[in-house]
């Protein structure tokens, strides 16, 4: 079998945009999209040429919010959204789209220690992350909390 049916070539064509910055002296703001087009330029034995690419999202939206209630707290919301993706390149699995949403808080102890806690998933949404194949795909996590003790030296 000739190498180009084994090891399949794309194109990716799309969009991407970021915006950052201070809505005021307390609230900063960081969001981007992007939109991707990616698919299989030459015919394999898995794909068709015109194939969508896996695990590449055509949509991808996120926006973090963090707000310093005072000099030492800061409070953080975040939303990250992703349109659906193909598990593999055969384009027979479709893993869905989703939404998640986290939060934090930050407190500064002291000049050089912080502590920080993180919620990821906060609304405890399912979702499906990422995938090996149609038959290996692997869950996003569920809600959880982390905690950290942040040192600058």
């Amino acid at each position: 079998m000739p190498a180009a049916e084994l090891c399949p070539a794309w194109i990716t064509s799309g969009v991407e945009t970021e915006l950052s910055g201070a809505i005021t002296r307390a609230w900063t703001l960081a969001g981007g999209y992007a939109y991707q087009d990616a698919r299989i330029t030459n015919a394999t034995t898995a794909a068709l040429a015109g194939a969508i690419v896996p695990l590449v999202p055509r949509h991808t939206f996120t926006l973090w919010n963090k707000y310093h209630l005072s000099s030492r707290l800061g409070l953080g919301l975040g939303i990250a959204h992703r349109s659906d993706v193909f598990a593999a390149i055969d384009n027979k699995v479709t893993l869905p789209g989703y939404t998640k949403v986290d939060a934090a808080a930050y407190f500064r102890i002291a000049e050089k220690w912080k502590l920080q806690t993180h919620f990821d998933n906060l609304l405890n949404g399912k979702y499906f992350l990422n995938a090996d194949g149609n038959n290996n795909i692997s869950p996003g996590g569920p809600r959880s909390v982390k905690v950290s003790l942040i040192a600058a030296f």
